[in-house]
């Protein structure tokens, strides 16, 4: 089941690769009808033709799922999530004057699309609220449309949220949506509360490598001490050298991610927790990369904790 699991994660990257390699004309899906946009003109969400969105808004134009969205939740995420709640539970439950213990677990995804995590993290007996970060205002509307469970879209109303009014906030249940740019996130964007966890499934491995510093940056200021950032990576450890440099997905090796979180004053510890070479598990899927020139590729999982208060 593991197998499939990452050999279908794996098929879904490889689509989203190849569109990059083919020029097509795609009519716009009318199956997910669009939540009018309610927030006042004091919301200023940037720009969706800006630099860091138009190539993400660009991709959306063409589809209501994506090469990269996966139809269910990640199987790393179901396989240490569990294990990583029993580890935060004596810091992060509460207990009520019945001595019963309520979800206390703030969860944070960044770059979130319309994620099925974000339904998982959600519904979870541990987690409070989960908040996912996304630019583009149609993944918010198609998640929305496709989780009526979790959103009324009768009722939902876009507020303003951050210091500079730079998110749209779409509040539901056990979840809130914030539309804007993640390198715009504040304290005042999430409510002035900080997370216990942040999901990253294929968030550092989109963005352009010289943004990684600032993306840490971001989550630094987003942690709670003693929190958890629950990290997927991905690893092109062999190819043509415009194989081994093309994105995104962009190549996170061990060494990288090292580089970046180590020396960190408010980082404890980073631990890979697996690792799968895809040439072996998932061959056929792999021919694909293959033939774009890469020959080695990696899917790693890291769990990197922060220092107590």
């Amino acid at each position: 089941m593991q197998s499939m699991l990452r050999g279908g994660l794996l098929s879904l990257l490889l689509l989203a690769v190849t569109n990059e390699y083919t020029t097509s004309t795609s009519i716009m899906s009318s199956s997910s009808q669009s939540i009018p946009e309610q927030p006042t003109s004091a919301v200023h969400p940037r720009d969706e033709s800006s630099d860091v969105l138009q190539r993400w808004s660009k991709r959306w134009e063409g589809s209501d799922t994506p090469g990269w969205h996966l139809k269910d939740a990640h199987f790393m995420l179901l396989r240490y999530f569990p294990q990583l709640m029993e580890e935060l539970k004596p810091s992060t439950t509460t207990t009520t004057c019945s001595d019963e213990t309520s979800k206390s677990v703030r969860v944070l995804v960044p770059l979130c699309g319309k994620s099925v995590d974000l339904v998982y993290l959600a519904k979870h007996d541990a987690v409070s609220e989960v908040v996912g970060v996304d630019g583009i205002q149609k993944a918010i509307d198609i998640f929305m449309d496709e989780n009526p469970d979790l959103y009324n879209k009768d009722e939902v109303l876009a507020q303003s949220s951050g210091t500079q009014n730079q998110f749209a906030k779409y509040e539901g249940k056990n979840i809130a949506m914030l539309k804007g740019d993640f390198f715009d996130l504040d304290q005042d964007a999430v409510d002035g509360s900080l997370f216990d966890v942040v999901w990253d499934r294929a968030s550092m491995v989109a963005i352009k490598p010289e943004k990684r510093e600032e993306y840490v940056k971001v989550l630094s200021q987003m942690i709670k001490p003693g929190g958890v950032i629950i990290l997927c990576a991905l690893d092109r450890r062999s190819g043509t050298e415009e194989a081994m440099a093309y994105g995104p997905p962009f190549s996170l090796p061990e060494e990288e991610i090292l580089r970046l979180f180590e020396h960190q004053d408010w980082v404890e510890s980073i631990t890979k927790m697996e690792e799968h070479d895809e040439a072996i598990t998932t061959p056929d899927a792999f021919k694909r990369w293959k033939d774009m020139g890469l020959t080695s590729l990696f899917e790693m999982l890291f769990v990197i904790r922060t220092k107590g208060a």
